[in-house]
C-alpha cells in the first residue's frame, strides 16, 4: 500500500515529512489495520488516499472563512471506514467501482481542498462542494 502511494505522491514524498500533514495522516490511515486497504486494487487504494487526504484537509480545519468553534462535517457516514469508498456518504461510483462523482454540498467542509483531488481525475466527472467554507 505504501509503495503505491509513494509512486503517485504529488510532491515526491515531501508531503509526508510532516507527520501532521493531511497526506501523512491519510497514508497512516491507509497502512493501518482499520482501513483494510490491502483488500483493494491499486486504483482503489489511490482513490482511498485521495479521499482520506480530502477528509483530513477539510474535517474541522480552520481557515480565513471559518469561525470558532470550527464545525465538523454534517454527514460523514462511512468515511475512513473499512467499507468500500463507494459506500461513503457523497461518493458515487460507476459499475467498476471507480469514483465518478463527489457530492458534499452544504456539509460544513472547512480548511482547504487538497491537491490530491487530482488523483481522481481519471474517472471523476462531477464534484459539488457548494455551500462549504473551503479555501482554494
Amino acid at each position: 500500500v505504501e509503495l503505491i502511494i509513494l509512486s503517485i505522491a504529488l510532491e515526491k514524498g515531501n508531503e509526508f515529512i510532516n507527520p501532521e500533514s493531511p497526506q501523512s495522516k491519510a497514508l497512516n490511515w491507509l497502512t493501518g489495520d482499520s482501513s483494510r486497504s490491502e483488500l483493494f486494487s491499486p486504483a482503489k487504494i489511490v482513490q482511498r488516499y485521495a479521499l482520506a487526504t480530502l477528509w483530513y484537509s477539510t474535517y474541522s480545519v480552520g481557515n480565513q472563512y471559518t469561525t470558532k468553534p470550527i464545525p465538523t462535517w454534517t454527514l460523514d457516514k462511512g468515511w475512513l471506514s473499512s467499507d468500500d469508498q463507494c459506500k461513503w456518504h457523497g461518493v458515487h461510483c460507476d459499475h467498476e467501482g471507480l469514483i465518478i462523482a463527489l457530492f458534499l454540498p452544504f456539509n460544513e467542509l472547512t480548511g482547504k481542498i487538497p491537491n490530491e483531488i487530482v488523483l481522481l481525475s481519471d474517472s471523476i466527472k462531477m464534484i459539488d462542494f457548494t455551500g462549504n467554507n473551503v479555501a482554494n
